[in-house]
């Protein structure tokens, strides 16, 4: 039992976190653009988006390919899920 309380905590904390980020995190000091959660479940079809144009942050632009912006972004994603822990 110690093991899956545990092991969910880890699972929800770090999954939150990393879906906060690119969804919900309104006051970032990096003011990184927003997504959907039906845009992050689907990021896999960015290319058939209309109009997604992602804010430049971190010294990254997304003018030439603005579906870089979920492999840009997830390192800083990436970065707070494992803080979490």
């Amino acid at each position: 039992f110690r093991y899956m309380v545990i092991g969910l905590y880890v699972g929800f904390a770090t999954v939150g976190i990393f879906v906060y980020w690119y969804c919900f995190d309104v006051s970032a000091p990096d003011q990184h653009t927003l997504v959907s959660m039906s845009e992050l479940f689907g990021w896999g079809k960015c290319a058939s988006w209309e109009g997604f144009s992602p804010k430049p942050f971190l010294d990254l632009t997304f003018d030439k390919d603005p579906c870089s912006y979920f492999a840009a972004g997830k390192v800083k994603a990436s970065t707070l899920s494992l803080t979490v822990l």
